[in-house]
């Protein structure tokens, strides 16, 4: 085993926090970019703050940039690789130990009720929004909460029967 001296501990600390910056910028930059029609360069922004995130091995802001370069697939039309980005969100949360936070966990579930819905699965699709639903209400998200609602609505409308039992208990919350 190799001992570690306090300034090999402060120096990989430095380094966290030089990626976890690093990664903030570049997410930031891609937003900038995004809104301003510039896709390709959003796009590349993202995927090299996912690199600086998994270099570092800093899962948060890995999960939360997996989860923003979903959002850009999706805004696409891309849902299967959209799908594929939220679901290693949502991993990449459960193994730092935040599967089930409220504050993280609803956002990929809510893009994936989406997901499903593009793909024809109202059953998967009423699941996420529901499930999602919860954790927006947990953590007191009220903007989150609508647009469960908005989902579940879309779900709904989708199955053609009037709706979901699981779509009909979420909209009731």
């Amino acid at each position: 085993l190799l001992k570690r001296t306090r300034a090999d501990e402060l120096s990989a600390s430095r380094g966290a926090v030089r990626a976890w910056g690093e990664n903030r910028t570049l997410v930031g930059l891609a937003e900038i970019a995004l809104t301003q029609g510039k896709f390709e360069t959003g796009e590349a922004r993202l995927e090299e703050a996912v690199r600086v995130a998994r270099a570092a091995s800093d899962g948060w802001s890995l999960a939360m940039t997996l989860d923003a370069l979903g959002d850009l697939e999706r805004s696409r039309g891309a849902h299967t690789r959209a799908g594929e980005l939220y679901e290693e969100s949502l991993a990449v949360f459960a193994q730092i130990g935040l599967a089930d936070h409220p504050l993280q966990r609803p956002h990929p579930m809510h893009n994936l009720g989406y997901v499903a819905l593009a793909a024809g699965q109202v059953d998967e699709a009423a699941e996420r929004f529901a499930n999602a639903l919860l954790g927006y209400q947990r953590a007191g998200d009220r903007r989150g909460v609508a647009e469960c609602l908005i989902g579940s609505g879309a779900t709904a409308a989708a199955d053609g029967r009037g709706g979901r039992t699981t779509a009909d208990q979420a909209l009731r919350y």
